[in-house]
């Protein structure tokens, strides 16, 4: 096997480096461009990029282990774990050990719910966590009346 077909066959294998590219040549466009592209505002885009590769890790077990199924009640579970683990801790270090264990309780019951939903009543996904979506947005909405200056975006 020569140099070419090795290279082609590993580019064949690994079409993720073309999408890292991509990124890299961005970054150094946006650098080049602006004048507003630092490293801190690099520290802010890897900080961001992190909190979105753990949801991407959570929607691609959910389309790898089914029949190409898709969670959509992501999104509102975020929002609804994330108000209601600010509103627990209220701005106290010391409740912070149980914000966060709120926030992983609602995790864990919305992910059982939408297993319960799809797995035993065989609901469509689809269908299934769009409702559960639909219901925890509410949820959200809700919640916020109770406090008076929060606010959360409905979407």
């Amino acid at each position: 096997m020569n140099t070419i077909t090795f290279c082609r066959m590993w580019a064949q294998h690994n079409r993720w480096i073309w999408a890292g590219l991509g990124v890299v040549i961005l970054w150094f466009i946006l650098s080049v461009v602006t004048n507003r592209f630092s490293l801190s505002s690099m520290s802010g885009i890897v900080l961001s990029a992190s909190f979105l590769t753990l949801v991407a890790l959570g929607q691609m077990f959910v389309v790898a282990t089914g029949r190409g199924n898709i969670d959509l009640s992501i999104s509102s579970a975020i929002t609804l774990n994330a108000y209601m683990g600010l509103i627990t801790i209220r701005g106290d270090d010391s409740n912070l050990v149980f914000g966060l264990a709120i926030a992983l309780l609602i995790g864990i019951g919305v992910g059982v719910v939408n297993a319960v939903l799809v797995v035993l009543l065989r609901i469509p996904a689809i269908i299934a966590t769009l409702a559960t979506g639909y219901i925890l947005a509410t949820a959200t909405l809700l919640a916020n009346r109770a406090i008076p200056g929060f606010a959360v975006s409905p979407t």
